[in-house]
Parts: C-alpha cells; sequence; structure tokens
C-alpha cells in the first residue's frame, strides 16, 4: 500500500508540489539545504525590488494602470498597492518635517489652532484639555508638537477611509459619461489606496525633494514657490489622467472628476486635519 504524502500545515493530502487547499510548497530534502535559503532569499529580493521600482514607474507614468488591473482581477503582475502606500507613508515619514512641503501632516501646534473655523475647533479641544488635566498651554502645545513630530505622517493611512467617500462621489457625479463601468466599495479602496500614493509620492515627497534642491541651489523663495507650483501641476496632470484610466472617462469628463475629486479632497484633508489633531492633542 503506498503511503500519500500530507500537508505538514493542514495535513490534506498532496498531489503535486503545492498543497491544494492551504497552497503551501512541499518541501522537498534539497529544500532544506542552505544554498536553497541563500537562492530563494535573493529570488525574492530582486523580485520584489523589480516590481516596486515597476510600481513607482507606473504610478508615476501610467497612473491608474495599477488599480485598473487590480479591480479587473489581474494582481500578480504588480506590487501590492497596500505595500505601496505603506512604503509611501514610511518613506515621506523618514523625510524631515523642516525640509517637507507645508500640509497638516507637519503643522505645529501654534500653526493649527490659528483662526477660525477648523482653528477655532482645534483651539476649544485644546482648552478643554488644559481644564481636565490644569496643563498650561505652553506644556499642551510643547506635547503636541512632539507627538506631531513623532507619529503626525504616520497618521497618513487615515486618508484612506476618507478618500473613499470622496471616490464614490466622483464615480456618482460622471457616471452618465461612463455607462455601464460600476466601480464597487472595493475598487473605490483600491482607487483609494493608489491615489493617496500618488499624492505623497508625486507631491509630498518628490516635490519636497525638488523644492529643497531648488532652496539649496538659489537660496530664493520665488523659485522654490514655483518649483512647488510646478510640482502641483504635475500632481494635477496625474490626478487627471487617472481618473481618466479608473474611470473610463474621456477629456471633459475628466476633467469634471478631477473638479470634483479636488472638492472633495480638500474636504477629507480637513477632515483628516481635525481627526489628527483629536488624536495627538
Amino acid at each position: 500500500m503506498t503511503h500519500t504524502p500530507t500537508c505538514k500545515n493542514c495535513h490534506a493530502a498532496l498531489h503535486g508540489p503545492y498543497c491544494h487547499r492551504c497552497g503551501q510548497k512541499k518541501i522537498r530534502p534539497e529544500d532544506r539545504k542552505l544554498r536553497h535559503l541563500a537562492h530563494e532569499f535573493f529570488h525574492h529580493l530582486t523580485h520584489l525590488d523589480g516590481k516596486f521600482v515597476a510600481a513607482l514607474r507606473n504610478l508615476l507614468t501610467r497612473p491608474g494602470l495599477q488599480a485598473q488591473d487590480a479591480i479587473a482581477g489581474i494582481t500578480v503582475r504588480h506590487f501590492s498597492l497596500s505595500s505601496l502606500f505603506l512604503i509611501a507613508t514610511l518613506l515621506y515619514f523618514l523625510f524631515p518635517n523642516q525640509h517637507s512641503i507645508r500640509s497638516n501632516m507637519v503643522t505645529s501646534y501654534r500653526q493649527e489652532v490659528q483662526g477660525g473655523g477648523v482653528g477655532a475647533f482645534k483651539r476649544r479641544l485644546a482648552e478643554a484639555k488644559m481644564r481636565r488635566q490644569r496643563l498650561p498651554e505652553a506644556q499642551v502645545a510643547a506635547g503636541f508638537d512632539q507627538r506631531k513630530q513623532a507619529y503626525g505622517k504616520l497618521l497618513a493611512f487615515l486618508l484612506i477611509p476618507l478618500t473613499v467617500p470622496v471616490l464614490w462621489a466622483v464615480n456618482a457625479g460622471t457616471r452618465r459619461f461612463h455607462g455601464s463601468h460600476r466601480l464597487t466599495a472595493y475598487d473605490l479602496g483600491v482607487a483609494a489606496l493608489e491615489i493617496n500614493s500618488l499624492v505623497l509620492i508625486g507631491f509630498f515627497l518628490l516635490g519636497s525633494l525638488l523644492a529643497s534642491a531648488a532652496e539649496l541651489a538659489f537660496a530664493n523663495a520665488y523659485v522654490v514657490t514655483a518649483v512647488v507650483g510646478a510640482s502641483l501641476l504635475v500632481l494635477l496632470c496625474l490626478l487627471y489622467r487617472f481618473f481618466r484610466t479608473v474611470f473610463c472617462l474621456n477629456s471633459w469628463p475628466g476633467l469634471l472628476a478631477l473638479t470634483l475629486f479636488l472638492i472633495g479632497y480638500t474636504g477629507a484633508l480637513i477632515a483628516y486635519g481635525m481627526l489628527t489633531f483629536a488624536i495627538l492633542i
């Protein structure tokens, strides 16, 4: 009677090199050698590097392609969008705050509580903490700035759930132009991952690098402002191409989608600022 090998992970009968139930590879005697371990390490290292570089290239030259393929069920040819967003967040986190383009990811306590409206709302939150814990404002401000410096950029993941309803509104507003092309909640989540990776890498990271280089080279505020403006213009062009690709839109509907997104994303950034302030104060 022949012995049927079983999977070491789920104990299902094996009928090939991989388990049909859990997908684990059948371990052969040669797989337990140090040479195989070294080969596997370098294979995964170069495979990851190649896919990541390709993902960056596609993000900046063919925006929307990765989200479009993921929505269509094509995932193996691309680097994971969730991993891409995570790496984008970590890269932006490592970039020095003093050289970053100003946003509510890097603003100080004093900048946050200025003015009325949102600033007044944040000021009331801070005053409530001062009364509750009987702390002077200087101590509250110092604690907030310290936490913002340490964790502010890492909270960029909150942009994903805030972007999904914005993309839903864009989808609803342009539905008459893309006919039978329908996007599910999953599709909008995938699109949110790529679009926020594009904003982080294409503007906040690369734009900050170019602005810092311009400041070192020219030491002129007008040149730095022009570089930031040019980076923003490039981002808008990339976003326009993104919406045309993912939402299957022509020229004018693509501009409408971009306009709707900018309006909604501005609101999402305001909500993000209020939420992060409430977390970090």
